[in-house]
Protein backbone atom coordinates (compact mmCIF):
# COMPACT_ATOMS: atom_id res chain seq x y z
CA UNK A 1 0.00 0.00 0.00
CA UNK A 2 1.20 3.06 -0.83
CA UNK A 3 0.82 5.91 2.23
CA UNK A 4 -1.17 9.09 1.26
CA UNK A 5 -0.36 11.73 3.75
CA UNK A 6 -3.42 12.94 4.04
CA UNK A 7 -4.36 9.78 6.02
CA UNK A 8 -1.88 10.60 8.43
CA UNK A 9 -3.02 14.26 9.46
CA UNK A 10 -6.29 13.17 11.57
CA UNK A 11 -3.58 11.24 13.64
CA UNK A 12 -1.05 14.05 13.76
CA UNK A 13 -3.85 16.48 14.82
CA UNK A 14 -4.50 13.84 18.14
CA UNK A 15 -0.78 14.20 18.48
CA UNK A 16 -1.26 17.85 18.67
CA UNK A 17 -4.83 17.77 21.21
CA UNK A 18 -2.15 14.74 23.05
CA UNK A 19 0.72 17.69 23.29
CA UNK A 20 -1.47 20.41 24.38
CA UNK A 21 -3.52 18.34 26.93
CA UNK A 22 -0.29 17.48 28.20
CA UNK A 23 0.49 21.03 28.67
CA UNK A 24 -2.73 21.99 30.27
CA UNK A 25 -2.59 19.04 32.80
CA UNK A 26 1.08 20.06 33.65
CA UNK A 27 0.02 24.19 33.93
CA UNK A 28 -3.14 23.10 36.18
CA UNK A 29 -0.88 20.66 38.44
CA UNK A 30 1.56 23.49 38.45
CA UNK A 31 -1.30 26.07 39.77
CA UNK A 32 -2.89 23.52 42.35
CA UNK A 33 0.34 22.14 44.50
CA UNK A 34 0.07 23.83 47.42
CA UNK A 35 -3.32 22.84 47.49
CA UNK A 36 -3.69 20.79 51.21
CA UNK A 37 -7.08 19.13 49.40
CA UNK A 38 -4.95 17.01 46.76
CA UNK A 39 -2.16 14.55 48.49
CA UNK A 40 1.09 13.67 47.27
CA UNK A 41 -0.41 10.58 45.51
CA UNK A 42 -2.99 12.61 43.82
CA UNK A 43 -0.35 15.05 42.42
CA UNK A 44 1.98 12.51 41.26
CA UNK A 45 -0.57 10.42 39.57
CA UNK A 46 -1.72 13.94 37.51
CA UNK A 47 2.01 13.69 37.09
CA UNK A 48 2.57 10.76 35.54
CA UNK A 49 -0.95 11.19 33.42
CA UNK A 50 0.71 14.53 32.40
CA UNK A 51 3.87 13.35 30.99
CA UNK A 52 2.24 10.75 29.36
CA UNK A 53 0.12 12.52 27.12
CA UNK A 54 3.08 15.01 26.07
CA UNK A 55 5.07 11.76 25.32
CA UNK A 56 2.44 10.54 23.22
CA UNK A 57 1.86 13.45 21.28
CA UNK A 58 5.18 14.42 20.80
CA UNK A 59 6.05 10.71 19.41
CA UNK A 60 3.04 10.96 17.51
CA UNK A 61 4.12 14.42 15.81
CA UNK A 62 7.76 13.09 15.30
CA UNK A 63 6.40 9.95 13.96
CA UNK A 64 9.01 7.78 16.12
CA UNK A 65 8.16 4.06 17.00
CA UNK A 66 7.16 4.64 20.14
CA UNK A 67 4.93 7.43 19.95
CA UNK A 68 3.13 4.58 17.90
CA UNK A 69 2.96 2.43 20.69
CA UNK A 70 2.23 5.04 23.36
CA UNK A 71 -0.65 6.35 21.13
CA UNK A 72 -2.07 2.67 21.12
CA UNK A 73 -1.95 2.50 24.61
CA UNK A 74 -3.75 5.61 25.49
CA UNK A 75 -6.42 4.23 23.41
CA UNK A 76 -6.26 1.30 24.82
CA UNK A 77 -6.60 2.99 28.47
CA UNK A 78 -9.32 5.10 27.25
CA UNK A 79 -11.05 1.54 26.52
CA UNK A 80 -12.32 2.03 30.13
CA UNK A 81 -13.61 5.40 29.58
CA UNK A 82 -16.96 4.44 28.98
CA UNK A 83 -19.11 5.77 26.56
CA UNK A 84 -17.14 9.19 24.82
CA UNK A 85 -13.61 7.14 25.58
CA UNK A 86 -14.47 3.34 24.43
CA UNK A 87 -16.23 4.87 21.31
CA UNK A 88 -13.32 7.29 20.64
CA UNK A 89 -10.86 4.81 21.29
CA UNK A 90 -12.87 2.44 18.67
CA UNK A 91 -12.77 4.57 16.19
CA UNK A 92 -9.12 5.55 16.40
CA UNK A 93 -8.20 1.90 16.41
CA UNK A 94 -9.91 1.11 13.61
CA UNK A 95 -8.83 3.75 11.78
CA UNK A 96 -5.28 3.34 12.56
CA UNK A 97 -5.38 -0.47 12.08
CA UNK A 98 -7.79 0.16 8.49
CA UNK A 99 -5.39 2.35 6.95
CA UNK A 100 -2.25 1.05 7.95
CA UNK A 101 -0.48 4.24 10.11
CA UNK A 102 1.91 1.99 11.33
CA UNK A 103 4.16 2.54 8.06
CA UNK A 104 3.52 6.79 8.91
CA UNK A 105 5.92 5.42 11.95
CA UNK A 106 7.91 3.06 10.91
CA UNK A 107 9.10 4.34 7.39
CA UNK A 108 12.08 6.95 7.54
CA UNK A 109 11.84 7.62 4.47
CA UNK A 110 8.48 9.06 3.59
CA UNK A 111 7.79 12.74 4.25
CA UNK A 112 4.30 14.02 5.60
Amino acid sequence: MIADKRIFRPIRTLGIISTFSGLFILFFLISMWNETRFGFGAKAFIAMISTWYLLTGFGIILRKPWGYYLLKSVLYALYVGWPLGTMLAKWVLEYITKNEIKVFFFNKVMEV
